[in-house]
């Protein structure tokens, strides 16, 4: 230690680390910060703040009505509608306050997008519905052959 204070003043040591630390600072900067999600594509995603504002308007509902429902100033839900993705959290409050599932539009509007990624939960439900109304429609296709067979012997 003394050596190196022998051979490098004060000044030529901050000078050094300076110097030297300076291409380390690209190692460890965070990655880039924009908002790489919110740029415009084929598949961006729907812009959360105008599907809020498009279903207050449908309802005839005022900021301030859903402002008083999540408690929170009327100044805070018209940043919400401004913004262009709001964390879930925050869509399941006011999609509670307004009535609305907001996060089923969501997911409709993904499965428009990325049609080749298919839910299993909803498929087997969708599988399971199929099969029902085919049973069903067998059982009124007999229903109707009953019908037919007593108004025809019957008249």
């Amino acid at each position: 230690m003394k050596a190196f204070a022998k051979v490098f003043s004060c000044k030529e040591t901050i000078t050094l680390t300076f110097k030297y630390s300076l291409p380390f600072k690209n190692l460890f900067r965070m990655a880039n910060t924009n908002k790489k999600y919110l740029e415009k594509s084929d598949n961006s995603c729907p812009h959360t703040g105008k599907l809020i504002a498009k279903e207050l308007e449908s309802s005839n509902m005022t900021m301030a009505e859903v402002a008083r429902r999540i408690d929170a100033y009327p100044s805070v839900v018209r940043a919400y509608l401004q913004q262009p993705s709001l964390q879930i959290g925050i869509l399941w409050r006011v999609g509670a306050a307004i009535g609305y599932h907001l996060l089923a539009e969501i997911a409709m509007a993904f499965s428009k997008v990325y049609p080749e990624i298919s839910n299993p939960m909803i498929e087997k439900e969708l599988q399971e519905k199929n099969e029902l109304i085919a049973a069903l429609e067998a059982e009124l296709k007999v229903y109707k052959e009953i019908v037919q067979s007593k108004m025809g012997g019957g008249a």
